[in-house]
């Protein structure tokens, strides 16, 4: 069995999410990256004011393109990875136009997730090219 392959402590927050599909996706994010702390928080508001206030490296949420566009304009660096409860091609392309950083479906497989967290971090941090 790999052992978790994330380097620091990993900031996560899931917004919006149903409690099975939360509980489900922080089991995981847990496996996966080892250190990290998760905030689960259901309400909009509350998630918006959570991550001004504190930040965070990942936030996962439902594939609404109205939620989508408002964290991205909160955190346009940020990692916003929507999640559902299986695969659709319409909620794909629905986040990706809403400019999600990436797209997840349950059930949640550890390996793929790492790879996802930390390849997407490395593209956030990678300075801008000018144009």
């Amino acid at each position: 069995m790999a052992g978790p392959r994330c380097h620091s402590v990993l900031h996560v927050v899931l917004l919006g999410l149903a409690d099975e599909v939360a509980e489900s996706l922080a089991c995981a994010v847990a496996k996966a990256c080892g250190c990290c702390v998760i905030a689960r928080i259901s309400e909009w508001a509350r998630g918006f004011a959570y991550v001004a206030r504190r930040g965070c490296d990942v936030l996962f949420c439902p594939p609404n393109s109205l939620l989508v566009a408002e964290l991205r304009r909160r955190i346009p660096s940020g990692c916003i990875i929507v999640v559902t409860r299986g695969p659709a091609v319409h909620d794909w392309l629905d986040a990706i136009d809403a400019s999600a950083s990436d797209y997840c479906a349950a059930p949640f497989d550890s390996d793929d997730l790492a790879w996802m967290i930390e390849w997407r971090r490395r593209e956030s941090k990678r300075p801008a090219v000018a144009g």
